[in-house]
């Protein structure tokens, strides 16, 4: 509902169950640690437009328009904004949820492996939504690269189940691998594109650099991603920008 607006409260003044919903509740800024939680707190059904709130996770002021939850402040005067960081280690995968909306139309994500257990392994993303990843065999990637022995190396895959980012070919343990990927249009019921550069490892522990692009053909406002190994564990981080529009 909305609220009722201001009131002088004088002594001896008997307050009223609408009157606490009005002037206290249906105008307080709620904090909730991250958008989960506020979906699990308030329940979806009573979002109600002109609701404020404050997510931790994200330390962003946001409103509900009626139909999404969009951010007030701090208003960046950037081109990037930093939605989401997330830190894992020894994991076979790591999702973020949550953080693609229709706040932005493209977005910065880079994903830093500091570690990893397994060699002859790549490293895969998917888009996701609702807490599930999409892993139909929707995805193509194309990339072209060159390891440090000058050694040059193309990559193609067609209707496969996931996005490869880099592919590594001995454990992890020094240095990091590294991949900068751009998605376009991953909330809106499009077909999602991306384009990236990486770094991967050789098995005689050199690096080599790719870049290349891909296609989601599937017209689905998808809101978050999961990073993947396909053999092993791997540690690291990723952080998620959106581009203002």
């Amino acid at each position: 509902m909305a609220g009722l607006g201001y009131k002088s409260f004088s002594a001896g003044d008997v307050l009223t169950a609408a009157q606490v919903q009005g002037y206290l509740q249906d105008q307080a800024v709620m904090r909730f640690a991250d958008s989960t939680a506020r979906a699990s707190a308030i329940g979806t059904a009573n979002f109600t437009e002109g609701m404020i709130s404050y997510l931790d996770n994200t330390n962003q002021v946001e409103y509900y328009s009626g139909s999404t939850w969009a951010s007030i402040a701090p208003v960046s005067t950037q081109g990037l904004t930093l939605l989401n960081t997330t830190s894992f280690s020894a994991v076979a995968s790591q999702s973020v949820n949550d953080c693609f909306s229709s706040a932005y139309t493209s977005y910065l994500v880079i994903a830093t492996i500091t570690a990893t257990n397994a060699a002859t392994a790549d490293i895969f993303m998917r888009l996701r939504v609702a807490g599930t990843d999409a892993s139909a065999n929707n995805y193509s990637v194309y990339f072209t690269g060159i390891n440090s022995g000058n050694t040059a190396n193309n990559f193609v895959a067609n209707a496969v189940s996931n996005w490869t980012l880099t592919a590594q070919h001995s454990s992890l343990t020094t240095g990091y691998q590294v991949a900068r990927v751009e998605l376009y249009g991953p909330n809106e019921t499009n077909a999602t594109e991306f384009t990236a550069q990486s770094l991967g490892l050789t098995s005689g522990g050199q690096f080599f650099s790719f870049a290349g692009a891909g296609l989601h053909d599937v017209a689905t406002a998808y809101t978050g991603l999961t990073l993947l190994k396909s053999t092993g564990t791997m540690t690291g981080q990723i952080q998620v920008f959106g581009f203002n529009k």
